[in-house]
């Protein structure tokens, strides 16, 4: 099947897009996307950054095991992207650690 237009196979229609705020960036996304396809859909990788070495995880297992798509989703943190919905008006952050915004040097993990 030849890929048309962004994310849409010929043949397969979507409801109307939204958007979602990723560390200040608006992120397209569609009704039944979670918001870790959304944020991969838009070239994101990194969901969160480990607290001693600031590596960067992102989506590994999308089935909600491995908990490294844990991001702060509208100011609460450790949201696994990979199970949540995306909403209209939704504000994602990177996290750092186990629950610290990027820019806190007090997380433990």
């Amino acid at each position: 099947m030849k890929p048309i237009g962004r994310r849409v196979a010929e043949g397969v229609t979507r409801a109307a897009p939204f958007l979602i705020t990723a560390d200040g960036q608006a992120i397209e996304a569609y009704p039944g996307e979670t918001v870790a396809t959304a944020l991969l859909a838009a070239g994101r990788r990194t969901a969160r950054r480990t607290a001693h070495r600031g590596a960067p995880r992102g989506i590994f297992c999308a089935i909600g095991v491995c908990h490294d798509c844990r991001m702060i989703v509208d100011g609460e943190a450790n949201v696994r992207t990979c199970l949540e919905p995306a909403r209209a008006g939704m504000i994602v952050e990177t996290q750092r650690g186990f629950g610290a915004s990027p820019a806190s040097d007090s997380s433990a993990g």
